[in-house]
């Protein structure tokens, strides 16, 4: 994939995000692994998810957080994105939202249940639940701890704060981010019903999780809610 295409992909990323409410004003930051593996790109500190239009609201960062190329300021938390990348070769994309939902699941101590097939999709492993010594992960100790915490998996909770997901393209991350949150949004809701809910067991959801392997599933869903985003365009609305 040429960098042309990466950054449309991430154009599409911050939309999509943005349209399932995990934009949170400026704050947020989906990346992308340079084709040339020397650095990533992430969005200008200064614009909201659904101000991504190209490349010029972007930059290019190298793993030590120098701008390599772009204008405006820079995110204090690119070592988010840094560490998962150095640590984590086979991984190409990161996002990090302020998902309220996962942040209040994490505040109780919780991590995702398979409730339903949005919980099912973390059925295998428990989302691990990482708690950061201070409001902001801005610093290589932190992050190289948030990135230990995260392991091998793809989804990690960090408590009072938000969710960090990856994968190995800006979709799959993408896909991941969206399901981490409607799942922790769907358990909240199970528990402010104090309905008692039974989760499924592991092996049931076995095929559920593996579809977040999928690469035929990832980008059949990531191209549909850019799709969705198009349509929003042509009937004279807003894409967010």
């Amino acid at each position: 994939m040429s960098n042309a295409k990466l950054v449309t992909k991430l154009v599409q990323a911050h939309k999509i995000l943005e349209a399932e409410g995990q934009g949170d004003g400026t704050l947020g930051h989906i990346t992308a692994r340079a084709v040339e593996g020397n650095g990533f790109w992430i969005k200008r500190a200064d614009l909201a998810f659904g101000e991504i239009q190209g490349e010029s609201d972007l930059q290019f960062l190298g793993f030590s957080g120098e701008r390599l190329l772009g204008d405006g300021p820079i995110h204090t938390e690119w070592h988010i994105h840094a560490a998962v990348f150095v640590s984590r070769p086979e991984i190409n994309s990161v996002v990090h939202t302020h998902s309220s939902s996962a942040a209040l699941l994490s505040a109780c101590d919780e991590t995702i249940l398979p409730l339903t097939t949005e919980g099912g999709y973390f059925s295998q492993a428990a989302v691990p639940l990482f708690r950061a010594p201070k409001a902001h992960i801005d610093d290589a100790e932190n992050a190289a701890a948030m990135a230990k915490s995260l392991g091998s998996q793809m989804a990690l909770l960090v408590r009072n704060h938000g969710i960090v997901t990856c994968g190995i393209d800006v979709a799959q991350a993408t896909i991941v981010a969206m399901y981490l949150d409607r799942a922790a949004r769907i358990q909240l809701q199970a528990a402010g019903l104090g309905a008692r809910c039974a989760p499924a067991q592991k092996d049931e959801m076995a095929g559920r999780a593996a579809m977040l392997h999928s690469k035929s599933f990832v980008e059949q869903t990531f191209s549909s809610y850019a799709r969705r985003l198009t349509r929003v365009v042509l009937r004279g609305g807003s894409s967010v």
